[in-house]
């Protein structure tokens, strides 16, 4: 999935309502609205909306399908059922730092059952499927409205910004645009890994100055390179993913099925999420 929510690391995303004792930052605590044409307050959105002013662990999930975009034509492939895990703090300079970790899970086209083999309808192939697990890493939202992710290496690139928002009425949008590069096993062609991620939210939560976290939710779709798991060989490419999902406050709000194959799967992430995902601040 995303680099932010997806690959995420942090897709932090519909947020219960918070404690007003859970806020901690001057800005959410002063009346009146928002001006989102001003920087500073379009940053607050941003977090508001992304993640949260406060320290308490957000969840998000999205759920949706990837299909196989070859010689002109969308090929349906298999579902996708992420979640991610995110703690934010602010930091001096204003920017709000967060650290996040991804498990995510493929699906049956039709059943939605978790996949442990592939038929890839491309080539023919019955392929062993991975589930996904990222380490908790560390990145930031600044006040310039971009994400930086840390630990990136010499051969990656990434551009992760956010557009202009979209307010109609009392709805807002915010889209998330990330673009990264990665140098692939091969040596060859690089893996490319873009996604469009749009956080939708009513105004009035993100004025709200009793709201550290604003409810959210969201839209995802990427386009990305075959990942070598799926042994496309030489079948020309890439993959297209389109899902949509919400951003949680309680880890019972999850889909059953997803708690159900990570704490069956990933048993020491579920014995404690929550000292699990502070690794990344190490």
């Amino acid at each position: 999935m995303l680099r932010s929510w997806s690959r995420r690391g942090a897709l932090g995303f519909v947020a219960g309502q918070v404690a007003v004792a859970g806020i901690r930052h001057t800005e959410a605590a002063q009346p009146g609205y928002l001006d989102l044409t001003k920087p500073d307050d379009f940053h607050t959105a941003i977090v508001k909306v992304r993640g949260s002013l406060g320290p308490d662990m957000l969840m998000g999930y999205v759920a949706g399908r990837y299909y196989g975009f070859s010689e002109g034509r969308l090929v349906p492939l298999y579902g996708l059922l992420a979640g991610t895990f995110t703690r934010h703090r602010r930091l001096p300079n204003g920017d709000v730092e967060g650290v996040s970790f991804e498990l995510a899970y493929f699906t049956d086209w039709d059943s939605g059952e978790l996949l442990d083999a592939w038929k890839n309808p491309l080539t023919g192939k019955t392929v062993k499927v991975p589930r996904f697990r990222s380490e908790p890493g560390r990145f930031s939202i600044t006040r310039d409205a971009r994400v930086i992710y840390a630990g990136l290496q010499p051969t990656e690139r990434n551009r992760d910004r956010f557009l202009k928002p979209l307010v109609v009425g009392d709805d807002v949008w915010i889209t998330e645009e990330n673009a990264s590069e990665f140098a692939s096993q091969d040596g060859k062609n690089p893996f490319i890994y873009s996604e469009i991620v749009t956080f939708h939210a009513v105004k009035a939560d993100i004025d709200n100055p009793r709201l550290v976290s604003a409810p959210t939710t969201v839209g995802f779709q990427s386009e990305v390179s075959w990942r070598p798991w799926q042994e496309m060989g030489s079948v020309s490419g890439h993959l297209v993913g389109n899902a949509a999902g919400r951003k949680l406050s309680r880890i019972e709000q999850f889909p059953l099925r997803y708690l159900d194959w990570g704490r069956k799967y990933h048993p020491d992430v579920f014995a404690d999420v929550g000292k699990f995902l502070e690794r990344g601040w190490s």
